[in-house]
């Protein structure tokens, strides 16, 4: 079997987007390529908690679908107040030795560290798990997306709130549930 290149696009947050070479044995036929699955998504919908916080889940959803021979599972939260509170937690997992997954590898090693009057960007390490965690003390919104166990993404963002209860909130993420997953 020949090798062969294919390009996928990488949108890093503040590098803009990179085209990388992913090499590959091209498969005889699609029965050939090795299956990469991702776990069901219904056990990353089952460790999203019924209340975050003080926020009480307002819906959740979840899919896999297959692109080639990788499969993606997600699983999303949206949790509310009636004073103007929300927040979203979106689980994701590429399944194993999938190249779109490294894309998120970079969240272990960036390191940054930016702060204006209002707001700030920098890297963290929550439960083990590297990240970017960002805060807007104006608008009251912040987010962070962490790559989990080498293959999940969690992805959560709140508003309405302030510092403090954005850092309570962060306690509440099933960080270490998702890490166990297999």
């Amino acid at each position: 079997m020949n090798n062969w290149v294919k390009s996928i696009v990488v949108v890093i947050p503040l590098a803009g987007a990179v085209t990388l070479p992913v090499f590959a044995e091209e498969p005889a036929t699609r029965e050939e390529a090795p299956k990469q699955e991702s776990i069901d998504f219904r056990k990353l919908r089952d460790i999203l908690p019924e209340k975050l916080g003080d926020l009480a889940r307002t819906g959740r959803e979840g899919s896999r679908n297959r692109v080639g021979e990788f499969s993606i599972s997600q699983a999303e939260s949206l949790y509310g107040k009636d004073d103007d509170k929300n927040a979203s937690i979106q689980l994701m997992d590429y399944g194993p030795n999938n190249p779109a997954a490294a894309m998120f590898a970079h969240l272990g090693q960036v390191e940054i560290d930016r702060e204006t009057e209002n707001e700030y960007e920098r890297s963290v390490k929550v439960e083990g798990a590297p990240g970017i965690e960002r805060y807007n003390s104006e608008d009251k919104e912040g987010s962070l997306q962490l790559y989990v166990a080498e293959r999940f993404v969690l992805n959560f963002s709140a508003s309405g709130i302030s510092k403090d209860e954005f850092q309570a909130l962060i306690k509440d993420l099933p960080i270490k549930a998702l890490a166990e997953l297999k």
